[in-house]
């Protein structure tokens, strides 16, 4: 996962965000969307039946069970309020609260904040390269085997 989300139910983020920075207010810049808009849903069917089929469906967090394989996630934003909505959007709380889900279903995760920690920084620009040594680890591929 690149600067992903983890889940598109918009309304989830503001709660997950309230609490990052502990306020009582979302930390949503620019224009507030509606609840149910990002699913083509109404105000009405957003809270209903419908609404929570749909909610379930977007939420990638919800997905993660122990019978899933590695996750690498990589996320380049800087941990700071955001101020635009492609910083809200592609925040790293996103990619921190993934890991945390896969840390308690058990499942194998890495991930990588060049914009929080230096020491990431360092190892996206070294060699080899991170992703690559994660998916050749995690395939149990044999590099000296390959043709």
């Amino acid at each position: 996962m690149l600067n992903g989300q983890f889940t598109y139910d918009t309304q989830v983020w503001e709660d997950e965000f309230r609490k990052r920075w502990k306020s009582d207010r979302p930390e949503r810049p620019g224009a507030q969307p509606i609840p149910g808009a990002f699913s083509g849903l109404s105000p009405a069917d957003y809270d209903g039946p419908k609404g929570d089929k749909k909610r379930r469906d977007v939420d990638m967090r919800g997905w993660i069970s122990p019978d899933d394989p590695p996750v690498f996630i990589v996320t380049t934003f800087k941990d700071q309020p955001p101020q635009t909505v492609g910083q809200y959007n592609h925040h790293p709380y996103h990619a921190q609260l993934i890991q945390q889900r896969c840390q308690q279903q058990g499942v194998n995760v890495e991930c990588l904040l060049p914009g929080v920690e230096p020491a990431d920084a360092k190892r996206l620009g070294g060699q080899p390269d991170p992703m690559l040594a994660f998916f050749l680890k995690n395939l149990e591929f044999d590099p000296a085997s390959a043709p």
